[in-house]
C-alpha cells in the first residue's frame, strides 16, 4: 500500500481554500488567484493519479479509459446535480423559456460545457463546473498519458518543455486573446497539459 503524500494533499486543501476565497465576497489579492489555483490543482491531480498508479502493470486500452472515467463521473455527478438545482432555484433561472436553455442545461449536466467556445455555455449554471468538465477529459486520457510517461526516455528533459509550452499558451492568450478560437482558461486540452505535467513530475 502506497504511503499518503500528506504534503501534496495539504497543498491541494490550501489551493481549494484559495479558490473559495477568489469566488467569494472577500476582497481578492492583486493577482489572478483563481486561474493560478486551477493550474496548480490540475498539476497536483495529475501528480497524485500518477503516484497512486506508479509501478502497477496497467496496459493502455480505451475500455480502461471509459471505465476509469465512468467511475469518476458517478462520483461527481450527484453533487453537481444538486448544485445545479440550487442555482436554478436561487437565481430563478428561466430554464423553461426556450430550447437553447434546455440544450445548455443538458451540456452542463453531462459535463460537456468546457468543450464549447461560448462563455454562456462553459460558465453556465454552476459556473465553476467547467473545472469538472475538463478534469473528466483528463481522467479519460489518463491511461494514454501513463503510457506516454513510460515511453518517454527523458522525463527530466520533456517536463520543462511541457511547462514552457503551457507558459507560451498563457502568454499568447494575454497578449492576443483573439489568437485562439477557445478560452485557454477552460480548454480541456490545456488543462490536460497541466495534468500531464503533474504526472511527469
Amino acid at each position: 500500500m502506497k504511503r499518503k503524500v500528506k504534503s501534496v494533499v495539504g497543498l491541494k486543501a490550501i489551493i481549494m481554500f484559495g479558490l473559495f476565497w477568489w469566488h467569494s465576497w472577500l476582497e481578492n489579492p492583486p493577482f489572478d488567484l483563481g486561474a493560478r489555483a486551477c493550474e496548480i490543482l490540475f498539476v497536483v491531480s495529475g501528480f497524485l493519479v500518477s503516484y497512486n498508479h506508479y509501478g502497477k502493470n496497467e496496459d493502455f486500452s480505451w475500455e480502461r479509459s471509459i471505465t476509469y472515467t465512468k467511475g469518476k463521473f458517478i462520483q461527481m455527478w450527484p453533487l453537481h446535480f444538486i448544485s445545479f438545482l440550487i442555482y436554478i432555484v436561487a437565481s430563478q433561472y428561466p430554464l423553461f423559456e426556450d430550447k437553447i436553455q434546455w440544450i445548455i442545461a443538458a451540456l452542463n449536466l453531462s459535463f460537456l460545457q468546457a468543450w464549447f467556445r461560448n462563455e454562456a455555455i462553459f460558465f453556465s449554471f454552476n459556473g465553476a463546473s467547467w473545472f469538472l468538465s475538463a478534469l473528466l477529459f483528463c481522467y479519460f486520457i489518463t491511461p494514454l498519458l501513463q503510457l506516454l510517461v513510460k515511453k518517454i526516455r527523458s522525463v527530466a528533459l520533456f517536463l520543462p518543455v511541457a511547462v514552457l509550452v503551457r507558459l507560451f499558451f498563457e502568454y499568447v492568450q494575454r497578449r492576443r486573446p483573439e489568437a485562439f478560437g477557445y478560452s485557454v482558461h477552460v480548454s480541456p486540452f490545456i488543462r490536460a497539459l497541466e495534468y500531464f505535467i503533474g504526472m511527469m513530475a
